[in-house]
């Protein structure tokens, strides 16, 4: 399957949400599932930063995983 995802971070002016980084750090990549990707990235993260990966074949723009460091 093919997924994109996204890392985001704390909002500064919005407490409880969050937004992209800048720069973005996201991409497209193809995997078996959301969560290899997740298993990958999240060691990588931040504390409080989040992973959001959202399957590029689905309908919809919620993603399909949410991670938080």
């Amino acid at each position: 399957m093919r997924f994109s995802w996204e890392v985001f971070e704390p909002s500064r002016l919005i407490p409880g949400q969050h937004v992209p980084l800048d720069p973005p750090w996201r991409d497209i990549e193809d995997a078996d599932r959301a969560q290899d990707i997740a298993d990958r990235l999240v060691p990588h993260l931040l504390p409080n930063q989040q992973l959001k990966v959202w399957d590029t074949e689905g309908v919809g723009h919620r993603p399909v995983l949410t991670v938080d460091a």
